[in-house]
């Protein structure tokens, strides 16, 4: 592993420490409840690629390491809320109350980062990307199974383009590798991948702006 990529891993994993920390300090019993967010591990990943793609598009580091950090409640909000199935209301009732108060937690906390690092100008394509997840989540088909993952990553990757002030063709170009990245990460995680020598790999093969 090269000193970038350690130092990216570094970064990533000073991310969701202090997510999970504030989870630690404000949600009681987190791990025990929602044992697949405690460690992280597919957040980490999608954290490589914005920070990854931030710096390639010359984005401010301070401030992509933020979008990353807010990306990373939008996603583990909806992840949260998605886990909650229709079968389980009637047997599992606190605990699917429980996951969806600890949702929106993390709603609240992009909102409030989002307005602390001064990046209120992207709530409206934030506010435009949750709806989007909702209404993929909604509309589920077994077929089509990662679209909401399609969305986020190509949405989130937009925003990245928008603040590097990238041309409006480009913009697109980012749309469209983002969705490739988010169906990517789905199937390696469904073959059981935990590296990153694979992601990084098809970053370089297919990343636009090498």
């Amino acid at each position: 592993m090269s000193v970038v990529e350690r130092e990216l891993n570094k970064v990533a994993a000073e991310i969701t420490e202090v997510i999970a920390k504030k989870l630690r300090s404000n949600v009681e019993q987190y791990g025990e409840i929602l044992p697949e967010i405690k460690e992280m591990t597919a957040v980490r990943k999608r954290i490589l690629v914005w920070l990854l793609m931030g710096q390639r598009l010359g984005i401010e580091w301070e401030k992509l390491v933020k979008l990353a950090e807010i990306f990373s409640y939008i996603y583990l909000a909806h992840e949260i809320h998605r886990q909650i199935g229709e079968e389980e209301y009637h047997g599992e009732r606190q605990r699917i109350q429980y996951q969806v108060l600890v949702g929106d937690f993390m709603y609240g906390n992009f909102f409030l980062e989002l307005a602390k690092a001064g990046l209120l100008q992207y709530l409206s394509s934030l506010a435009r990307l949750i709806l989007d997840l909702n209404e993929a989540a909604l509309i589920f088909s077994e077929e089509d199974k990662y679209k909401d993952e399609r969305i986020f990553m190509g949405q989130s990757l937009a925003i990245l383009g928008d603040l590097a002030d990238v041309p409006k063709d480009t913009l697109q170009e980012l749309i469209t590798f983002g969705e490739k990245i988010g169906e990517f990460l789905c199937n390696i995680e469904d073959e059981g991948f935990d590296g990153l020598i694979k992601l990084k790999e098809f970053i370089d093969k297919n990343d636009i702006l090498s």
